[in-house]
């Protein structure tokens, strides 16, 4: 397998009808209570409430997830796995990875953000999914609203994503999993 350096291998492309974000705005101050590497205990993070913003709780704290070329990860899952699984016939799945790319299932949504974190997660507006068609950046950001209503923070980097000749064959992806404010 060989790291996805050079340019023109792969990239994003905007699904029919959806424009690109221009320019990143900038985090709104954060805080993030004591979090659990298993994902199963919520904790409080968001804009912090000096500021004026609204509390979401985490779901699933910030995990490295690596996937395999056709598989499919339900984000709403609490398992130590995530649910990773061939491509899954339950419909809880969320998101595949596939030889061609990755791309949300099961009335999921995936969107390009500009960063990390709830806020910018929730703004995210542009359909996305990763295909073999552009250049990849550095770093790509992504929200994932799932097909149980939470939004998941997705980032992953150029060296994240591996090539087998002409197709995918894995990445890695970091993933912290919100539950929509109250």
């Amino acid at each position: 397998m060989l790291a996805l350096i050079g340019a023109g291998i792969v990239g994003w492309s905007a699904r029919p009808g959806a424009a690109p974000e221009a320019g990143a705005p900038a985090p709104s101050p954060t805080r993030t209570t004591a979090s659990s590497s298993s994902g199963s205990s919520p904790t409080t993070a968001g804009p912090d409430p000096a500021t004026g913003g609204t509390s979401v709780t985490v779901h699933r704290a910030e995990t490295v997830v690596p996937l395999s070329a056709r598989t499919e990860i339900d984000l709403d899952s609490l398992a130590p796995d995530w649910d990773v699984a061939g491509y899954d016939e339950t419909g809880r799945a969320d998101l595949r990875f596939s030889t061609i790319g990755l791309e949300a299932i099961n009335n999921a949504e995936l969107r390009q953000a500009t960063g990390d974190g709830p806020d910018l997660c929730q703004q995210a507006t542009a359909q996305y999914q990763l295909t073999l068609d552009e250049d990849l950046p550095e770093t790509r950001y992504t929200c994932a609203i799932t097909n149980e209503d939470r939004f998941a923070s997705v980032r992953f980097n150029r060296e994240d994503v591996r090539m087998g000749y002409t197709v995918f064959s894995s990445i890695t992806l970091t993933i912290t999993v919100y539950n929509r404010a109250a």
